[in-house]
């Protein structure tokens, strides 16, 4: 069994993840765990993906916290200090909603080898994303970061699809809803996932809470990716190319197939030790996030 401990626990991915890899005890999950989290799982305590993984430690700066959702969740050990969650363990699933604190929070797991998730956003400065890469290929520790989205079936199946849909890729639409600091690389990882990075130009427009950029790409690509705050949950990723247009759409609903899609990523990376998505395509998420929120702020 390959053991995992799961750090920062203060978003719904706290208790989402750790349930979907240990499964959970039904009544302590219902009664510790908010409802946008326990009524999305149908397993009935059964965990959510198969795999001989398991998260058997935690830590979280707020000790009630961590022990709420290690009842809820079966994690075995309560860690009183991040350096206790290193230890006895081979990776570690960074799930803070901060993306200010994963630098500090991922930098040990990674000096000390550990194979290491680090959920979106990756980090909020490019300067922090870069330092990361670098210990990680120093230290030859794998490191994977990836919105939920990027695995949604929706999208899975319309990047399987493009070239039989549209021909040659020529231009694309992504838009999502969210703040901008927590949920705007959900659109842009959706974007990535169907094509990759490579952007040269960013055209940044809109205003903070409907923020819009045109991404220029180096083989002619272009795309518009926008996100808007008022909208209700959900995120649409149009694809235009020489032979037609094809589309993916995904709502609230959608959000245990997600998750479960994204937790089976998780397993396999743990096992193979190598990361699904290319970390210069993470860091590419970082700059242009970066670079529009920087626009934002100068216009």
């Amino acid at each position: 069994m390959l053991r995992l401990s799961a750090i920062g626990l203060e978003t719904t991915h706290g208790y989402i993840y750790p349930a979907m890899l240990n499964g959970y005890a039904p009544e302590r999950f219902r009664a510790n765990s908010p409802e946008l989290v326990w009524s999305i799982f149908p397993t009935g305590g059964e965990p959510s993906v198969a795999g001989d993984v398991r998260v058997v430690a935690c830590y979280d700066p707020d000790a009630g916290l961590a022990r709420r959702v290690a009842d809820a969740c079966l994690i075995e050990r309560v860690c009183p200090t991040l350096a206790d969650a290193l230890t006895d363990v081979d990776g570690v699933l960074i799930l803070s909603g901060d993306a200010q604190a994963h630098r500090a929070q991922a930098s040990p797991a990674l000096e000390a080898g550990l194979t290491t998730f680090v959920d979106k956003p990756f980090t909020r400065a490019v300067a922090d994303a870069e330092a990361l890469a670098e210990l990680a290929d120093r230290c030859g520790a794998p490191l994977f970061c990836t919105s939920a989205l990027r695995f949604a079936p929706q999208t899975t199946a319309l990047r399987e699809r493009l070239g039989r849909s549209v021909g040659t890729p020529l231009a694309a639409h992504s838009i999502g809803t969210g703040d901008y600091e927590s949920y705007a690389v959900h659109s842009l990882e959706i974007l990535f996932g169907l094509w990759g990075g490579g952007v040269t130009h960013v055209h940044g427009s809109g205003q903070p809470g409907f923020e819009t950029a045109q991404l220029d790409y180096a083989d002619g690509r272009r795309a518009i990716w926008q996100v808007c705050q008022r909208m209700a949950w959900q995120f649409h990723l149009a694809v235009y190319g020489t032979e037609g247009v094809d589309q993916a759409f995904v709502v609230l609903s959608d959000r245990y197939t997600i998750f479960r899609e994204t937790a089976a990523h998780m397993v396999a990376f743990v096992q193979r030790r190598a990361s699904p998505v290319p970390v210069a395509e993470t860091i590419e998420i970082v700059r242009l996030l970066e670079t529009v929120r920087n626009a934002q702020r100068v216009s």
